[in-house]
């Protein structure tokens, strides 16, 4: 997600916001997503029973998260990015 988070960065999630409706007016809002065992910091879309995960450069790849029949978005979505800090 460079170069909003550069390696080192400490990044504060507010875990109680799991919803995809707008964190704040008028900004993309940056989610922490589980991908397998792994947590992604991406911009989220829900389209048809996918996750489309977006990274912020059109260099990277996007990713699709197929939800299953039970499923919703909050079972994925961790919590929304609040703040990161890149240098102490």
């Amino acid at each position: 997600m460079e170069p909003i988070i550069t390696e080192g960065a400490i990044v504060v999630l507010d875990r109680h916001y799991n919803s995809l409706a707008p964190y704040r007016a008028h900004q993309r809002t940056l989610y922490a997503v589980r991908c397998g065992a792994v947590l992604v910091l991406r911009y989220v879309e829900f389209d048809d029973g996918r996750l489309i995960l977006r990274p912020l450069s059109l260099t990277f790849p996007i990713q699709l998260l197929v939800l299953g029949t039970r499923e919703t978005p909050a079972d994925y979505i961790v919590g929304v990015v609040c703040l990161v800090v890149s240098e102490l």
